[in-house]
């Protein structure tokens, strides 16, 4: 599953009858089959689409929530309106997106008031005809919804066009085909009824009666949730809102019963699942899996009766990879990989049935990855590996067939780097760097192309994952090249936006490293400085949210580096303060559930270095005690990384259990590895 929307309409609140209706039209539009044979690159669909529904009157600037949700946009519409061009927000939106998307689709729907930009009664925003500078831009071409003009069907045809980057010629062309079709099966229809029994008409007649009590009732509840439920999903502090439509949702199904038409039956599936997506965000799982589950058990009921509807069977593989996301979350691992298996077979299934359709490979694309990151966590990196490859293949045909989805082209960086992570799992350094490289070079160029934010993130995260690979080889010269790249990425995004504290993490994440490579034997004074001031801001992050488990973890870390170049320069008491202190939080850490082995390693890195100190300070026996606690927190060799590996030979070393420090220096060895950070002053 993907986390992009379409489009991002911006409007007035005073037009949001408007907003509202071309959202849900165009999320229930669907391609014409004969277009998409032409064209078979285009989307069946065009949903998800973002639509805020929050005055902002009382705010200073837009939301982070906001903010996010156009990044992930493919396009912009601005429902035009004197009301819109009175609209602080919506210029402010409109100057946002042409910030964070420089060069993406922006398209604008005429509601109300003038094209010209000189009348008093002006549709079009400001900032839609000059740039920040003042300088004039040219007049937005527009579809205007009056009559007189494109009309409410032409001009939603006309946005749909602008949104597929087709000729609107064509596309009314295949509309009014699509009509022609609709009528004259209706007539059929019509004329086949005529012929019944007058008693059989009455009994038809009232039995469409009762249907369509239903399926209006169901129409107007599915539009609320489908529609005005999936924007609510960004901010979260308005899920106390939708907890109260999940409510009412839950109360009509349960009053409705088993009965319904294929079509209200499926619309309560998806709703079903629209409600386990907001109780996942809450990280409220046992509710999101009641509702996930009960979303798959009704749409494999659907599937049963009618196994070759290709909806039906797309819905439930959704479902059925929401059932294996959350019990991923909550640690059932047998249960994740029986639905994200089962999330592949319909995928596969789909697109055999019609091997063409992009959105099927995108989904078998996904399972591939699901599939591979859950063999990854289980540590079973062969299995990982091939599912990785799958994708890779699957993503590379999709790339060769539209060289410009830049979507495609992220999803196949991404790709590439968990195919890395799968071959460092199995100690294999070189291949692992080469993997690495292909996604840092597919994420540099992306960077080069278009000014995305989440690119630049991506490229930063990518650069100190291939400097430490090249650590790992003993080439610190390049660890030291890509350090500085990420270094300069983050400090940018930073500057361009001091309040995100993902990119100030990033930032702190990048001076780890820096200070870490630098401290390796070293005893430069101006280290401790520097040092100090990554532990205060690392400490500013954690009163912020000091319920984050990775900050404290990266905090931990940070007072242990604050501890060696202590050490390093000679001052025991400094530096016994400073590791007493990360130990400290490590053996908070080290009581939560569910620890995972980046954690636990750095767990038995803090013992390593603070049994170091206090041996130094004559305590030999809580030195041996620490070491002894680090091998523990290990745990299981055969599941080792190669950094673990190199941790757990140092334990032996320390311990004077020589053969199975030799053992292991050889295994290291054998691999390539190298790292200078487990053979010199930094841990000793």
């Amino acid at each position: 599953m993907t986390d992009r929307y379409r489009a991002f309409i911006s409007y007035s609140h005073a037009d949001e009858k408007w907003a509202a209706w071309l959202q849900r039209s165009l999320e229930r539009f669907r391609v014409p089959k004969r277009l998409l044979t032409d064209h078979p690159a285009l989307p069946r669909r065009l949903n998800p689409v973002f639509r805020d529904k929050d005055e902002l009157a009382s705010s200073t600037d837009l939301g982070d929530s906001i903010r996010k949700a156009m990044e992930r946009s493919d396009a912009l519409i601005i429902v035009c309106s004197p009301n819109a061009y009175a609209s602080r927000w919506v210029n402010e939106e409109i100057r946002v997106f042409r910030e964070l998307a420089p060069g993406c689709k922006i398209l604008c729907l005429i509601v109300d008031g003038s094209p010209d930009a000189g009348a008093p009664n002006c549709a079009f925003p400001p900032a839609l005809l000059t740039d920040e500078k003042g300088n004039d831009l040219p007049e937005p071409l527009a579809a205007d919804i009056r009559s007189g003009a494109d009309g409410k069907r032409g001009a939603f045809l006309k946005v749909t066009a602008g949104l597929l980057g087709l000729g609107i010629d064509d596309l009314k062309q295949r509309d009014q085909q699509r009509k022609i079709r609709t009528l004259s099966a209706l007539a059929g229809l019509a004329l086949t009824i005529a012929v019944f029994t007058t008693v059989l008409a009455i009994n038809v007649y009232w039995a469409r009666q009762e249907s369509e009590v239903r399926r209006d009732q169901a129409e107007e509840l599915i539009q609320f949730m489908l529609v005005e439920l999936r924007s609510k999903l960004e901010p979260i502090d308005k899920l106390d809102i939708l907890d109260a439509v999940g409510d009412q949702a839950l109360e009509y199904f349960a009053a409705l019963g088993e009965h319904g038409s294929r079509e209200e039956v499926l619309s309560r599936a998806m709703t079903l699942r629209q409600i386990g997506e907001v109780r996942f965000s809450q990280g409220r799982l046992e509710p999101a899996m009641q509702a996930f589950t009960e979303s798959r058990d009704i749409n494999a009921v659907l599937h049963a009766g009618t196994p070759e509807d290709n909806e039906i069977l797309f819905e439930l593989g959704q479902a059925e990879f929401w059932v294996g996301y959350t019990a991923l979350e909550q640690g059932n691992h047998n249960q994740v990989e029986q639905s994200f298996i089962r999330y592949m077979d319909f995928s596969q299934i789909l697109l055999s049935r019609d091997p063409e359709n992009p959105d099927y490979q995108l989904e078998l694309m996904y399972a591939y990855s699901n599939l591979g990151t859950n063999a990854l966590n289980q540590n079973d990196a062969e299995a990982a590996l091939q599912y990785f490859q799958q994708n890779l293949e699957l993503n590379i045909q999709l790339v060769d067939k539209s060289k410009d989805d830049r979507n495609l082209q992220y999803d196949l960086a991404e790709t590439y780097s968990w195919k890395g992570s799968a071959l460092l799992q199995l100690h294999r350094l070189t291949d692992a760097q080469a993997s690495y490289q292909e996604a840092f070079n597919i994420l540099k160029l992306l960077t080069s192309r278009y000014d995305r934010p989440r690119y630049k993130e991506e490229l930063g995260d990518l650069a100190r994952l291939l400097a430490d690979i090249h650590l790992n080889q003993g080439h610190q010269a390049e660890a030291e090249a890509l350090i500085s790249v990420s270094n300069e990425i983050t400090a940018k995004l930073v500057a361009h936006d001091p309040d995100n504290s993902r990119w100030q993490r990033d930032q702190l994440r990048t001076q780890y490293r820096i200070l870490e490579l630098a401290s390796i034997g070293s005893t430069n004074p101006q280290l401790e400085v520097q040092v100090s001031l990554l532990v205060d801001n690392y400490l500013a992050l954690h009163m912020s949210d000091d319920t984050n488990l990775r900050i404290i973890e990266e905090l931990t870390l940070a007072e242990r580096l604050a501890g060696i170049v202590q050490m390093n320069l000679g001052n025991m008491s400094a530096a016994l303060a400073h590791l007493e202190a990360s130990h400290a939080r490590m053996e908070s850490l080290q009581k939560m559930p569910r620890t995972n082995r980046r954690t636990l390693l750095s767990i038995a890195l803090v013992n390593d270095t603070l049994g170091v100190a206090v041996h130094a300070e004559n305590e030999p026996e809580r030195a041996a005690d620490l070491w002894e606690t680090g091998l523990k927190v290990l745990g299981n060799e055969a599941d080792d990384s190669l950094d673990e590996l190199a941790v757990r030979r140092q334990l032996y070393e320390r311990l004077g259990n020589e053969n199975e420090a030799k053992r292991l220096a050889e295994t290291l060895s054998m691999a390539g590895f190298e790292d200078p950070r487990y053979v010199s002053g930094l841990q000793n």
